[in-house]
C-alpha cells in the first residue's frame, strides 16, 4: 500500500507539473494556488504561447499612437482594475489595520480641495492633547499634514488637484510631486497608537463619536493605490476596481478581499485601466506589445517641436515649430509665440524665447532685455524703510580699465543718498551714489580715513524727480552723465582716478555696512558692465507677487534682503527698439530676446544730435554751436557742400551741415553765388525735423 500510494502521488505531481507548463493554452495561464489555468485579464490576450506560469506573461497589443497608460493590476477574474477611487466627500473604507509605531504607509493620492480638517488616512482615540490624532495624514490650510503622535506637524505647501505620492515610515513623513520631494516632516510616537481604532481611509476614525467616523476627504479627492505594512510585513494592498456587480471599491491583494463603502452615497470610478490609450497631445508612439503589470513607452516630442494630435506614430508626427514661434519644452501641443517686436527670426525649430529677435536700425538698440516667463515686468521698484538689496557684484576690475555703472532712480529724499552703493563694512571704499542735501555725489573711489576720488554733481536732487546716472572709468578718467528725466537738465563731469577694488558687493537701496537710504525711493533699472560686458542688468518685476529684481546676466530673481518692496504699474516687455540717446551711436544690429543692445559711448565732451537716432558711427559724435537762442549740431564728418567749417583750438575740425533747400525757417541764413542757404539742425537727415516746417518729429 505504501509503494502504491507513493507511486500515485508522485504521478500526481508529474501531471501537476506538466499540466503548469503545457496544458494552460491561449489566452490563459496557469495558477499555482489552485492548480488551474486561469484567463488573462481583459485585453490582454494577445500572447497565446502555451506554457504560460505568470499573469505578467499574458499580452496586450497597442497600435501605433497608443501606450498603456497605467499598468494591469493583479485583481481576479470578475474584477475590474481602476486607474483611481474617488470620493463625494461621504464614503469612507475601514481597512481593519490597527496603528502601532511599526506601521509604514505608502500611497497616491490627490486632494479635491485643503482645508483645516480633511483626512485621507486616520484613526483617534480621543480629544485631549495627549490622546488626539493617534494616526492621521491629511491637509492642514494647504500644508502637508500628519499626526502619528503628540501634536502635528506642518510642512511644505500642497495644493488641490494635484498627484502626491506619501510615505510614512519610523518616525518621518515624505511627500513627493513627481520625482521632486516637496516636503520631509517628523512625527513623534504615541502609545496610544495601539489600543486606537481601526485606521479608516478617506476620513479619520474617531472612537469618540458614535459613528466611528469624521474628518472625511474632501469631494474630487481620489487614490490611485494605497500600502499598509506593519510588523515588516505588507497586511493591504488596496487596488481600485469594481467587481462583477459593478460596485464600486478597494480590492486588497492580501487578504483576497473587496473593501466597499461604508459611508453614505457610492465612490466615482477612474478609468479602466485594462487597455490602450492614446498618448495623447505632445507626443508619439509606435506600435508595441506591453506585457500585464507594465505601463508602455510613450516619446515627447522634442523642444522645438510640437504635435496637435493625440495619437502621432513616429517622430515625423511632430512639427517644427516655425516663423515667430519656438518651444523651450518636450511634449508640446503647441508653439509658443515670441513676444511681439521679436519676430526677426524665422528660422525653424527654435528651442528658447532667447532665440527670437529684433532687428534694431542705425542708432537704436534695446535699452531693457525682454524678462523670462514667469516673472511680470513692473515700472519700477520702490523701498521702504530699512530695506536694500544686496546684488552680489563686486566688480572683478583688476587690470580692466572700463567699468560703467548706470541706475535710473527716483528720487523721494535730499538726505544722504545710498541708492547704489559699494561698500566695506567699517568705512573703506566706496563706488556709487552718495550724498547730502546740497546735491548728489557720485564716488568713485573713497576711502573714510583720506576723501579720495569724488565726482560732485552740479543737479541737486529734487524730491520727486526721476534720474538717469552713468558712472564710466576708462582709461584712468572717471567722467559722470546725469539726466534729470523730468526737466531733462543735465550734468556732465570728469576727473582722473586711482581706483582700487570694491570691498563689499553693490547694494541697491543701501549698502552691505548698513547705510540705507529712506523710504520711497523707486529705482527703474540698475546695470554694471566691466570689460564692455554687462556683469548684471537688472529689470523690476514681481515673482509670485513678490517685488524685486530679474537680472538678466545671471537670470537670478533678487528680491529685498532686508526691508520689503512694493512693484509699480505692470509694464509689457520692451517690443521696440529706441534711440541710443544723445552722446551715443549704435550701427544697425539684431539682438535676441533676454539681451540689451549695443550703443557705444562718445568721447567725453561729444554728443549725437536728435538723442541719437540715426547715429551709426563716431562720425556721428560732434559738438553743439550756440548761434544768439539757438543751437546748431555739428558733426564730425561733412554731410553737405556748402558746409560751415568749425576749427577747435587743437586742430579738430567739425561741420555744420547746410540745408539744400531753403525751407528752415528758425535758424542761421546764409547766402553763397547768389544762393539762400538755411543752416539747421543735423536731425533732418534722420527726419526729425519736417523740412518745411522745421518743427520737431517722432523719430
Amino acid at each position: 500500500m505504501k509503494k502504491s500510494l507513493f507511486v500515485i502521488t508522485f504521478a500526481s505531481f508529474i501531471g501537476g507539473l506538466a499540466h503548469a507548463t503545457n496544458s494552460c493554452t491561449g489566452a490563459t495561464y496557469y495558477d499555482a494556488a489552485t492548480d488551474t489555468c486561469i484567463a488573462c485579464p481583459t485585453g490582454y490576450d494577445y500572447n497565446k504561447d502555451a506554457g504560460k506560469t505568470s499573469i505578467n506573461q499574458c499580452q496586450i497589443q497597442c497600435d501605433g499612437g497608443t501606450y498603456v497608460k497605467n499598468p494591469g493590476a493583479a485583481v481576479p477574474p470578475g474584477y475590474t482594475p481602476l486607474e483611481y477611487l474617488m470620493t463625494t466627500g461621504t464614503q469612507y473604507i475601514d481597512t481593519g489595520i490597527t496603528a502601532d509605531v511599526t506601521t509604514k504607509v505608502d500611497m497616491d493620492v490627490s486632494f479635491g480641495s485643503v482645508s483645516e480638517t480633511y483626512v485621507i488616512i486616520g484613526t483617534r482615540k480621543g480629544s485631549n492633547i495627549t490622546d488626539e490624532n493617534v494616526f492621521q495624514w491629511g491637509a492642514l490650510v494647504n500644508k502637508t499634514f500628519n499626526r502619528f503622535g503628540m501634536g502635528g506637524v506642518s510642512g511644505d505647501q500642497i495644493y488641490a488637484d494635484t498627484l502626491y505620492s506619501v510615505h510614512i515610515e519610523d518616525g518621518l513623513q515624505t511627500v513627493k510631486n513627481g520625482a521632486d520631494i516637496i516636503a520631509t516632516t517628523n512625527f513623534e510616537y504615541n502609545p496610544n497608537m495601539d489600543t486606537a481604532g481601526t485606521l479608516y481611509m478617506f476620513c479619520t476614525h474617531d472612537t469618540t463619536t458614535s459613528d466611528g467616523t469624521n474628518f472625511f476627504a474632501p469631494t474630487n479627492t481620489y487614490i490611485k493605490n494605497l500600502q499598509i505594512t506593519k510588523g515588516g510585513a505588507v497586511v493591504r494592498n488596496f487596488i481600485p476596481a469594481k467587481n462583477s456587480s459593478n460596485v464600486i471599491g478597494m480590492y486588497d491583494t492580501v487578504s483576497g478581499n473587496f473593501f466597499e463603502n461604508q459611508g453614505t452615497d457610492s465612490f466615482m470610478a477612474g478609468p479602466i485601466i485594462d487597455s490602450c490609450s492614446n498618448v495623447g497631445v505632445g507626443y508619439w508612439a509606435a506600435a508595441s506589445t506591453v506585457n500585464f503589470g507594465s505601463v508602455g513607452t510613450r516619446n515627447a516630442c522634442p523642444i522645438g517641436t510640437y504635435s496637435s494630435i493625440n495619437n502621432g506614430v513616429s517622430v515625423a508626427d511632430c512639427l517644427d515649430c516655425t516663423g515667430a514661434t519656438y518651444n523651450d519644452e518636450p511634449a508640446a501641443a503647441t508653439c509658443k509665440v515670441c513676444p511681439a517686436g521679436y519676430v526677426h527670426n524665422t528660422t525653424a525649430g527654435k528651442t528658447s524665447i532667447n532665440q527670437c529677435q529684433i532687428h534694431c536700425n542705425a542708432g537704436t538698440y534695446i535699452e531693457i532685455p525682454g524678462v523670462t516667463s514667469g516673472y511680470t515686468r513692473v515700472e519700477y521698484i520702490q523701498n521702504a524703510a530699512g530695506t536694500y538689496i544686496n546684488t552680489g557684484i563686486i566688480p572683478d576690475i583688476d587690470g580692466i580699465d572700463d567699468v560703467e555703472m548706470n541706475i535710473r532712480y527716483y528720487c523721494n529724499t535730499t538726505s544722504s543718498n545710498y541708492i547704489f552703493q559699494s561698500r566695506a563694512t567699517s568705512g573703506g571704499q566706496i563706488y556709487g551714489l552718495s550724498g547730502s542735501s546740497s546735491g548728489a555725489t557720485i564716488l568713485g573711489n573713497w576711502n573714510s580715513n583720506s576723501n579720495g576720488q569724488r565726482i560732485q554733481s552740479t543737479i541737486k536732487r529734487v524730491v520727486g524727480h526721476v534720474y538717469n546716472l552713468n558712472l564710466r572709468l576708462y582709461d584712468g578718467t572717471m567722467t559722470l552723465h546725469v539726466i534729470d528725466e523730468t526737466t531733462g537738465e543735465e550734468s556732465i563731469g570728469s576727473i582722473n582716478y586711482t581706483w582700487s577694488v570694491p570691498q563689499s558687493p553693490f547694494g541697491i537701496f543701501g549698502n552691505t555696512g548698513g547705510n540705507r537710504i529712506a523710504t520711497g525711493n523707486r529705482v527703474y533699472s540698475a546695470w554694471i558692465k566691466v570689460g564692455g560686458q554687462y556683469v548684471m542688468y537688472y529689470v523690476p518685476v514681481t515673482n509670485n507677487g513678490i517685488a524685486g529684481f530679474y537680472d538678466t546676466v545671471s537670470q537670478t530673481f533678487k528680491g529685498a534682503t532686508a526691508g520689503s518692496l512694493t512693484a509699480g504699474t505692470v509694464l509689457q516687455n520692451d517690443t521696440q527698439c529706441i534711440n541710443v540717446g544723445a552722446g551715443y551711436y549704435a550701427p544697425e544690429s539684431t539682438v535676441n530676446y533676454g539681451s540689451v543692445g549695443t550703443r557705444n559711448a562718445c568721447p567725453v565732451g561729444l554728443t549725437t544730435v536728435g538723442y541719437g537716432h540715426g547715429a551709426d558711427s563716431a562720425n556721428d559724435c560732434g559738438r553743439t554751436l550756440h548761434v544768439g537762442d539757438n543751437v546748431l549740431y555739428m558733426r564730425k564728418n561733412k554731410e553737405t557742400s556748402p558746409a560751415i567749417h568749425i576749427q577747435m583750438e587743437n586742430g579738430d575740425m567739425f561741420y555744420v551741415n547746410l540745408s539744400p533747400t531753403n525751407h528752415n525757417i528758425s535758424k542761421l541764413h546764409l547766402w553763397h553765388n547768389g544762393g539762400e542757404y538755411t543752416a539747421y539742425d543735423d536731425s533732418l537727415f534722420y527726419n526729425e525735423r519736417d523740412f518745411i516746417t522745421g518743427a520737431q518729429t517722432t523719430p
